[in-house]
């Protein structure tokens, strides 16, 4: 496990990086998944927002609240999409079946970002994933604690 305790937003940035290298060399059989967990406005969408900017989208970044997902194309990676997941809305996994968020997290190809991800654990747990669990600690500082998750 790593911990990270960030003062704002800018500081989010060399996470991401981190993240991103390590997304880039783990492609393998399976989406790349990293799930972000906490409550709310802890600083999972802000993290979305630096992640998205070092994978080169230029985009604004919002969180799919109420259409429960976004997708961007990448181009200088070794994945083609990069998914943002908002699933707060959901009440159970089964919900996700006509969004297609199983055939998603098989594709090699894609790159996910998952809010709330408790919302659809039993069907993570067939995957391997890097897991953000984000605090608030003071009104101007966080801890994101990351931790990898394997199947």
């Amino acid at each position: 496990m790593r911990t990270y305790y960030p003062t704002g937003e800018e500081e989010l940035s060399p996470i991401a990086h981190e993240l991103a290298a390590q997304a880039e060399k783990n492609a393998g059989e399976s989406a790349q998944i990293i799930t972000l967990s906490g409550e709310l406005g802890s600083g999972k969408t802000s993290f979305v927002k630096a992640f998205a900017a070092v994978m080169g989208i230029t985009e604004q970044i919002t969180s799919p609240t109420f259409t429960l997902m976004h997708s961007f194309p990448l181009t200088d990676s070794v994945y083609q999409t990069l998914y943002h997941l908002d699933l707060y809305r959901l009440s159970h996994h089964s919900e996700t079946q006509e969004m297609g968020v199983q055939e998603l997290l098989r594709d090699s190809s894609l790159l996910i970002l998952i809010e709330w991800p408790e919302r659809i654990e039993p069907l993570l747990e067939a995957y391997p994933h890097t897991a953000l669990y984000f605090s608030h600690l003071a009104p101007d500082r966080r801890q994101i604690d990351i931790v990898s998750v394997q199947e």
